[in-house]
């Protein structure tokens, strides 16, 4: 008797009698397959997780703007107004340059590398680079602080910076700057020291 050509049906041929390989390997047929269908309450979760992100970067993004119209229209250019004393002072400042005044003379470069940093750092919080929120709230704020300067760059051609620090010879800033060292550092820390375990969890 001629042996059966190999995966010529689904009956598996032992010695004694044939068997259903369908049954025998406990899976169903192929032609009764059911197609993976995402539980709707965990799109719903994920949908306002994402909108909670959205949310704060939106809320940074306009206190940064905000700020920076109260510093226009109330101070004038280059003048100082007491603030903190002993601490900060608030100075109109016209920034061509980067966070902390870096670079100052090629604005439409750190235009494009702001633009493209912004797509890259949605993209990461879209497709969660980081799953735990305590990496996605430090992506939040450097996406927030990357668009505030962004914006100012974008429509004209500097960033306003106002926060002139009293104790210390340092470069003046605003809170799109703050946006950006405390959550780069924050995202740095979080990926070389709780990356690991965190992520892990969930």
């Amino acid at each position: 008797m001629a042996s059966p050509p190999l995966f010529a049906s689904p009956i598996v041929f032992f010695p004694n009698r044939p068997v259903n390989a369908a049954k025998f390997f406990r899976c169903p047929p192929v032609g009764n397959m059911v197609k993976w269908n995402p539980n709707p309450s965990d799109v719903a979760d994920t949908r306002r997780t994402a909108m909670l992100y959205a949310i704060l970067v939106v809320a940074l993004v306009a206190l940064d703007q905000l700020v920076k119209y109260l510093v226009v229209q109330n101070i004038p250019l280059g003048t100082h107004v007491p603030f903190l004393p002993y601490i900060l002072d608030l100075t109109y400042v016209k920034n061509t340059g980067a966070a902390f005044s870096l670079f100052a003379q090629h604005t439409w470069i750190l235009t494009l590398i702001s633009l493209v940093m912004s797509v890259v750092l949605a993209l990461a919080l879209v497709k969660k680079f980081f799953r735990h929120p305590l990496g996605r709230v430090c992506l939040s704020l450097v996406l927030a602080g990357a668009v505030g300067n962004l914006i100012d760059r974008a429509f004209q051609g500097y960033v306003v910076d106002m926060f002139n620090v009293l104790f210390m010879d340092f470069a003046v800033f605003n809170v799109a700057d703050i946006c950006l060292v405390v959550g780069t550092i924050g995202a740095a820390a979080y990926y070389l020291l709780l990356a690991d375990r965190l992520e892990k969890k969930l």
